[in-house]
């Protein structure tokens, strides 16, 4: 951020020292009050550039999963004030953060959003904002349901990211590469095409989807066997889930996994209904958190629910234009109705000495 706070300003509102610009400070560890705090020194300055950093760091600290409706009030204030100064990447990264709460949320605006974006970061003219267009462009296509397309985008895209040492190109790269694989039916590919090496072949959903799609269950439910639904694809336990791998987990554990796992995996989706699953600053786009609670509601064997999930993702995919994702639960509603109809009236289930009703009943 421009040098309009002193340091020791700084220092006082973020609570620790630290030699590097003031975004980086404030964009790395401040609690929300402590950047409410700055948003408002910053207001009483009147300055324009200011605030707009010192939000854009309060949109952080208030991204979590199902967040996208607070972070969007907060970005409606930052692009106005964005436009006022002549930092073009401030105001394209504003576009970008409208763009992943509005997809969120379902509302169709955010891919001409996205596109803005893809626009915006064209004409800067360097090769990181070539990098951020295609990588972006690919995800429009994901959302477009144009596999080969956003295949080769983000193949160019990963070129020049790996070209230019731009940080997360393999993450984005990556996660744009297990949705083409998706479409494609060749997860089990994911790890050998992947960018980022034997951390692809490490994590178990992303193994046992990959033995599902190979025609593999035995592996897969192998695969799943121990898995603990908080450890994340990164070393350690996730201390703040994110949508991507919070959606791949419960996709795994439906197909593959045990009843415990199904269950806390669908309580802890359940908030989300109604919301799309977008990686970050729209990385990727994955479908809608209904279609995986309809997926576990299935393995769950409550079909009726499962259906209903179903008919809610066809509507929400539809809406935004997602039409890959349109045919995908199409499918899986049609796989649930038939189920729900020759389900037998509900009874008690026996599950060793205990004794369950249907889930959901």
């Amino acid at each position: 951020m421009p040098r309009h706070l002193t340091k020791e300003e700084v220092v006082r509102i973020v609570g620790r020292v630290n030699d590097s610009r003031a975004t980086a400070i404030l964009r790395t560890g401040a609690s929300a009050e402590e950047l409410e705090e700055a948003v408002a020194l910053a207001r009483r300055r009147g300055d324009t550039a200011t605030t707009a950093h010192c939000l854009f760091a309060l949109h952080d600290a208030r991204w979590l999963p199902g967040s996208a409706a607070g972070r969007l009030d907060i970005v409606d204030e930052i692009i106005p004030l964005a436009a006022d100064t002549d930092d073009l990447d401030l105001q394209a990264e504003a576009h970008l953060l409208r763009a992943a709460a509005r997809i969120e949320l379902g509302d169709h605006r955010g891919r001409g959003d996205l596109t803005e974006y893809c626009h915006m970061a064209e004409r800067s003219g360097h090769a990181r904002g070539r990098w951020k267009a295609l990588s972006r462009h690919a995800t429009v296509a994901l959302i477009d349901g144009d596999v080969d397309l956003a295949a080769d985008l983000s193949a160019e895209a990963a070129s020049i990211g790996r070209r230019i040492g731009q940080p997360d190109w393999n993450r984005v790269a990556d996660g744009q590469l297990w949705e083409v694989l998706r479409f494609r039916g060749e997860r089990d590919r994911y790890a050998g095409l992947g960018h980022s090496g034997p951390l692809l072949a490490s994590w178990p959903p992303w193994t046992a989807l990959g033995a599902v799609d190979a025609g593999d269950a035995d592996a897969a439910a192998r695969t799943m066997a121990g898995f603990h639904v908080d450890r994340g694809f990164l070393p350690g336990q996730r201390t703040n889930a994110e949508p991507w791998s919070m959606a791949i987990v419960a996709e795994a554990v439906a197909v593959a996994g045990t009843r415990q796992q199904r269950e806390e995996m669908y309580r802890r989706l359940r908030p989300l209904a109604g919301m799309h699953v977008v990686t970050g600053g729209c990385a990727s786009y994955s479908g809608t958190f209904d279609r995986y609670l309809g997926l576990l509601a299935d393995a769950l064997e409550d079909h009726a629910l499962a259906e209903r999930h179903h008919t809610d993702a066809i509507a929400l995919h539809e809406h935004l234009g997602a039409a890959r994702w349109l045919a995908l639960s199409m499918r899986d509603r049609q796989r649930s109705s038939g189920r729900a109809g020759a389900a037998r009236p509900a009874v008690l289930r026996r599950e060793g000495d205990t004794w369950r009703p249907p889930f959901g009943g």
